[in-house]
């Protein structure tokens, strides 16, 4: 199941210079995984996010 963050706000953040090339690299190495789940409840209709950080077996974590 997605949800959005524990007090319901959504926000951008700006990376560093060095974290954004190793978040580019990583998912060059890894690329992002489509997953898709419930949204908020179970038994909502599924939305298909990409995870750029997985698990052992490429799903969620």
């Amino acid at each position: 199941m997605f949800a959005p963050p524990k007090d319901g706000k959504f926000r951008d953040v700006s990376l560093p210079g060095p974290v954004a090339d190793a978040l580019r690299e990583h998912m060059k190495r890894f690329p992002p995984v489509e997953i898709t789940l419930p949204w908020e409840v179970f038994g909502s209709p599924p939305v298909t996010k990409r995870l750029i950080i997985t698990g052992p077996r490429r799903g969620h974590v």
